[in-house]
């Protein structure tokens, strides 16, 4: 049987609120974790986001980074020709979940918690370099940071936090050197250059540029 929308949301708008709460409650209960986070997902976010204190999400993510290397999320099959654009259940809730905790760290950088949202976001930069150099994290038959879907510019975010809160220019340049590099690789999606310049001192800027002509890295 064909369902018409607008009949049926005549009849939803007839219902108790109990009655409408169960029906939720068994909608929810049908749904598989990807359709869950999306269709719920907006919602649950804004409902906890008091309970999202700086140190509990750092000690989620403490969490999530432990259950990623430990495997959790690993849910390999055999690839042939006809399965090898599936995708695990398993990694699209990695994929998920790590888009909303880079938000969420993003959200501190933007509300200058720079000192929390630099040990949130070393974490998860760390846990997608692991993923793109191919260690056992998620599983699919390609797999990159392009299949990251985040509200926040995530690495933006990360670049100035670096230049606010890293007080060694050894160590800045150590942390960002790697994003220009990777950038260069993918014909400079990200734009990670121009981000670093935008966000430099001028001492720090004197030495990514430094690094960039020693290394002779292609930037744009």
């Amino acid at each position: 049987m064909e369902i018409d929308k607008s009949k049926l949301f005549e009849a939803i708008q007839q219902l108790e609120k109990s009655e409408l709460i169960a029906l939720l409650d068994r909608t929810f209960t049908k749904m598989d974790g990807a359709t869950q986070r999306n269709t719920f997902g907006p919602l649950f976010k804004q409902h906890t986001k008091k309970e999202r204190t700086p140190e509990k999400l750092l000690a989620d993510i403490e969490a999530f980074y432990k259950k990623s290397v430990d495997g959790y999320y690993y849910a390999p099959f055999d690839v042939n020709s006809k399965n090898f654009s599936d995708i695990p259940e398993e990694t699209d809730e990695w994929f998920d979940e790590i888009a909303d905790y880079l938000d969420f760290a993003s959200e501190l950088v933007e509300e200058k918690q720079y000192a929390m949202g630099l040990k949130c976001l070393n974490l998860l930069m760390e846990l997608i370099d692991k993923m793109e150099s191919g260690e056992e994290i998620v599983f699919a038959d390609e797999l990159g940071s392009w299949m990251l879907s985040t509200e926040e510019d995530y690495i933006e975010k990360y670049i100035l936090v670096v230049s606010k809160e890293v007080s060694s220019v050894d160590e800045y340049v150590e942390l960002l050197i790697p994003r220009i590099k990777s950038d260069s690789f993918f014909s400079f999606y990200d734009k990670v250059y121009q981000k670093v310049k935008k966000h430099a001192n001028a001492e720090q800027l004197k030495a990514i540029k430094a690094a960039v002509k020693q290394q002779n890295i292609r930037v744009k």
